[in-house]
């Protein structure tokens, strides 16, 4: 289970989405994107238009989904690739939006693509309200319930 400051984001996904007929969630999916350049978020959302585009015949994500979620791994190796390497290669393979959880600082950083670029546009706390343009009827109330088992997995 996926926690994101202390909602499960899988069940509270999978309830919203596949309900309004939206997309897709899947946690820990590999994508290829080509032969160096392959990553596992956490975390990924797309839409129903998108993903056929994205499936090759084995079934792998060989593009960019509309949202990746990554929950920050302890060390400072496993940081720098989710913020700096994981951030470039989202923001330059074409994904509408970027979770960074940071659950040391209790945070979620929200990158939104503008101007052909992934940017912050949003530092979220206990209290802030987790919601997005892509997805038009998921929001969730930030908490810090969620860290001591967002660490479970890093």
């Amino acid at each position: 289970m996926i926690l994101i400051m202390g909602i499960s984001l899988l069940p509270v996904a999978r309830s919203l989405f596949p309900f309004n007929g939206l997309g897709e969630v899947v946690t820990a999916p590999g994508i290829i994107f080509g032969d160096n350049d392959n990553v596992i978020p956490d975390v990924v959302w797309a839409s129903n238009e998108r993903l056929p585009l994205l499936l090759d015949e084995a079934g792998h994500l060989t593009g960019a989904p509309e949202l990746a979620v990554e929950v920050l791994s302890a060390g400072s190796e496993n940081e720098k690739r989710d913020r700096e390497l994981k951030l470039k290669l989202y923001s330059s393979r074409g994904v509408r939006e970027y979770w960074i959880v940071d659950w040391r600082k209790q945070q979620v950083e929200v990158y939104r693509r503008e101007q052909a670029s992934l940017k912050l546009v949003a530092t979220l706390f206990n209290g802030d309200e987790l919601s997005s343009p892509i997805l038009p009827d998921f929001s969730c109330a930030m908490s810090t319930t969620g860290y001591a088992y967002a660490q479970l997995f890093n």
